[in-house]
């Protein structure tokens, strides 16, 4: 339900930002560039997914853990860290799909994650007992 709503959320999102940047900001693929770079976001968004439904899976308890990638991706960002330490952030690997040759390993990277973990969280979570955390 997550990977869905969010990425139906990402679209619309998409969708209104292809509509309006063109308006109010000039420059070549303007439309396309707010389009890919919401979208570009829903690789992330799996990733925290996953993440959460890991520790979720494994004990209950560690699932407060799960806003340690959001606070260390917004810190470091906010903190004007250098690119080298903000790449720690799970939301700063948006390739520019207008370039000539795009990279979109760190994308797949994280689709990857998101799909182990919660390969992981399936085998934990029939384990567990709910009630007990």
């Amino acid at each position: 339900m997550t990977a869905g709503g969010s990425l139906l959320i990402f679209a619309a999102t998409g969708a209104l930002g292809a509509l309006v940047a063109p308006a109010v900001i000039d420059g070549p693929d303007v439309a396309v560039h707010a389009f890919t770079y919401m979208i570009g976001q829903w690789p992330a968004t799996l990733a925290v997914t996953g993440w959460t439904a890991l520790l979720v899976g494994l004990r209950l308890r560690l699932g407060w853990l799960a806003w340690v990638p959001l606070f260390v991706g917004a810190t470091f960002a906010l903190l004007g860290i250098p690119q080298h330490g903000r790449d720690f952030g799970v939301f700063q690997h948006m390739p520019d799909v207008v370039a000539p040759n795009p990279d979109f390993r760190a994308q797949l990277v994280l689709i990857a994650f998101a799909g182990g973990a919660l390969l992981i969280d399936l085998a934990g979570a029939s384990r567990r007992d709910a009630t007990a955390g």
